[in-house]
């Protein structure tokens, strides 16, 4: 019998596709050493976390490296001090902000808006450039990892309240 591959895989992949992208062909604001520093982060966070606290899983690092990929290719700063903060809190929400065992927030957003709260980072839209082939690329790969994580309901039902309120 066959297994179905972890759509995480995907998303992994799409993620750090996106980033080599934005790092080698858009010039992003955040160089290759602090997404290497975020990345390397997040990845201890997990490992840490996993195992300092009590009834955690064994250590996964696909959740951490999506956490950290999204990180790279969201947040901006200008302190490399505050990026590898925004990793651990980003990292250490899932084990800390829980209700029944399943973490509150969106690890990713959560670290996001709490960096954003210090006043020392923002979130830049523009750095992808206004090029239609990379928009076209962005909704076909998003569109293969939401089908892969059979999560595209959600994604569908977003896109149609969102044209009825823009309608």
């Amino acid at each position: 019998m066959l297994m179905k591959p972890d759509p995480r895989h995907y998303q992994i992949a799409v993620l750090a596709a996106l980033l080599a992208y934005g790092l080698t062909r858009l010039d992003f604001e955040v160089g290759g050493a602090q997404a290497a520093a975020m990345l390397t982060t997040a990845l201890l966070t997990q490992c840490l976390c996993t195992r300092g606290l009590p009834a955690t899983p064994a250590f996964d690092p696909r959740s951490a490296l999506i956490s950290g990929l999204s990180l790279c290719l969201l947040l901006r700063t200008n302190s490399f001090e505050l990026a590898v903060v925004a990793a651990v809190v980003t990292v250490a929400s899932k084990f800390v902000i829980r209700i029944d065992g399943q973490h509150l927030f969106n690890p990713t957003n959560f670290g996001i808006v709490v960096m954003l709260l210090t006043g020392h980072a923002w979130v830049s839209p523009g750095q992808w450039g206004n090029v239609a082939f990379f928009a076209l690329l962005m909704a076909c790969l998003g569109g293969l990892v939401v089908t892969r994580a059979a999560r595209s309901d959600i994604t569908l039902s977003f896109l149609v309240f969102y044209m009825g309120l823009v309608f």
